[in-house]
């Protein structure tokens, strides 16, 4: 069965516009409906209740192995399938505050949909369009990203975390708190950890307080470190990413916030050639169930991209800094777990002390 939902796609087209002299490219949306899969119910894999930051209470389902949650609208409200398009007219009344994170299609640089044109106006000139390139894609992307269940509209979302302080933007309280948080939906931060394991997570950022091997920038001296509210109960185990994989992937996501990419140009050619293979590598990691080739090569490429960063990238720049040191965390433990020949043990306990 199937539920019929209009998504605002975007699409870009070289145009002249009337009373124009020159051809500019522009940003456009149309809007389009796509079949999205409905199901009445699904087991519920992993319950967060009572995080500070809305929402409070939230129920990830699994569907074909893969984690589902509501899709919030802009007051973190779960959206039902029969007031879709009411979200969306209330996100664009109030677009100014671009409160809709949840929407799973974005313009080419990240804006939110609604700031974008509605259409090519009247007497415009097309030279050149993907708009059946785009719409295509987006289809595709929402029929396997969004799911009606229950009559609630759920899109395909990772688990939560606990992570060292994740809207923080000063570097020297970055770990003054282990907060619960929400990945697709947080800012990204240094050091995830699984839902239920947050007594882990205050540990792992007391030892990284007393720690020599990070910038000394990084802390204030002698700060306890606070966990923040909300508790995690997961009831599926298999519905959780592969811990090897999820620390790949997730130094991964702190590497890329460091490296802004309007700095990619100014970025020097080695470090660049450095970061673009190790992206590489992680995206060839699967998330359920990694070879040992591929771990091997994001270790590798974890490795090439720290000495090339060590050589070329900006250390006066704490925020940088400190974000390659932290990632790198995940790569040494793997990179260790492997000239142990300690894979299965790391991964069925990713957060044990990798020991000779």
């Amino acid at each position: 069965m199937t539920t019929i939902l209009e998504f605002d796609v975007p699409y870009l087209a070289r145009v002249k516009l009337p009373r124009k002299r020159d051809q500019e490219d522009v940003e456009y949306r149309e809007v389009v409906p796509i079949a999205v899969r409905t199901i009445d119910d699904a087991p519920i894999a992993i319950s967060m209740r009572g995080r500070t930051l809305p929402p409070h209470d939230c129920d990830w389902r699994v569907v074909d192995g893969r984690l589902y949650r509501p899709m919030f609208d802009g007051d973190d409200l779960p959206i039902r399938a029969s007031e879709f398009h009411l979200a969306k007219e209330k996100a664009e009344n109030r677009q100014a505050r671009g409160s809709w994170i949840d929407y799973p299609l974005k313009g080419r640089t990240g804006r939110l949909i609604t700031f974008l044109n509605a259409g090519i106006p009247p007497g415009a000139t097309v030279f050149q369009s993907n708009r059946e390139h785009a719409i295509a894609g987006a289809v595709r992307e929402m029929m396997d990203a969004v799911l009606v269940i229950g009559g609630v509209v759920h899109m395909r979302a990772p688990a939560p975390v606990w992570c060292l302080n994740p809207r923080s933007n000063i570097l020297s309280n970055a770990i003054s708190s282990v907060e619960l948080a929400m990945p697709d939906r947080d800012s990204p931060s240094f050091g995830y950890f699984r839902g239920d394991q947050s007594e882990a997570a205050v540990a792992f950022a007391e030892s990284l307080l007393v720690s020599k091997d990070l910038p000394a920038h990084t802390f204030w001296p002698n700060t306890d470190v606070r966990l923040g509210e909300g508790r995690v109960i997961i009831h599926d185990e298999n519905a959780l990413d592969d811990p090897v994989a999820g620390s790949i992937h997730r130094a991964m996501v702190d590497i890329e916030y460091a490296i802004a990419p309007s700095e990619l140009g100014k970025t020097p050619f080695e470090l660049l050639v450095a970061f673009v293979e190790l992206k590489r590598a992680c995206q060839e990691v699967d998330s359920l169930s990694p070879t040992a080739e591929a771990v091997g090569r994001a270790g590798a490429c974890f490795e090439a991209y720290r000495t090339a960063y060590a050589q070329f990238g900006d250390q006066d720049w704490p925020r940088g800094a400190s974000s390659q040191e932290f990632a790198i965390v995940a790569s040494e433990r793997i990179a260790r777990a492997q000239d142990l020949n300690l894979i299965a043990d790391l991964a069925s306990d990713p957060l044990a002390t990798l020991s000779a």
